[in-house]
């Protein structure tokens, strides 16, 4: 029989929901953040997984990574079409919200994710940390320039260059 497994993730935790073929939950519990602990507690049940379903976000590029090493076919769904679905569960949960996504694995109802080389991930995380760079190295000369205003002192760009600050 087929299992299909929802995981609801979290920065500590994933909610593991593992459904069979017709929609009954057969199995769920939570488990570390990591994908070999994953990896291991979807080993343990002993079931013939058919597909791991989880939400993209942060943690998705490094989960999907571990589980696919391990040999499970991953699905990455995109956040907000599964956010439109989980928002029809009443009392949302994160064990729910488990649930809701291995229901949408099992029946086809999600639009998948395009899921980044580890060289463009790699990119992407330097360009990032760039624009942070310069939006807090603007935020200092500009904090530092409005200070010192109280004092009558002008700085003009030529004298914030000669500081180093531009």
């Amino acid at each position: 029989m087929s299992y299909y497994v929802g995981l609801d993730v979290s920065l500590k935790t994933v909610f593991i929901c593992i459904v069979n073929a017709k929609g009954k939950v057969v199995r769920e519990d939570a488990v570390e953040s990591k994908p070999e602990e994953i990896s291991s507690y979807l080993k343990q049940t002993g079931y013939e997984i058919t597909q791991v379903g989880l939400e993209s976000g942060n943690l998705t590029h490094y989960l999907k990574k571990g589980l696919q090493k391990a040999g499970y076919d991953v699905v990455v769904m995109e956040a907000r079409k599964m956010a439109a679905i989980l928002a029809t569960i009443i009392n949302k949960t994160d064990k729910n919200d488990a649930r809701g996504i291995a229901e949408a694995l099992r029946v086809g109802h999600f639009r998948e994710c395009v899921h980044r080389s580890d060289e463009a991930m790699e990119i992407r995380s330097v360009l990032h940390m760039r624009q942070t760079l310069v939006e807090e190295k603007t935020h200092v000369v500009n904090s530092l320039k409005g200070h010192l205003k109280v004092y009558g002192i002008k700085l003009t760009k030529r004298q914030v260059k000669t500081l180093g600050c531009k």
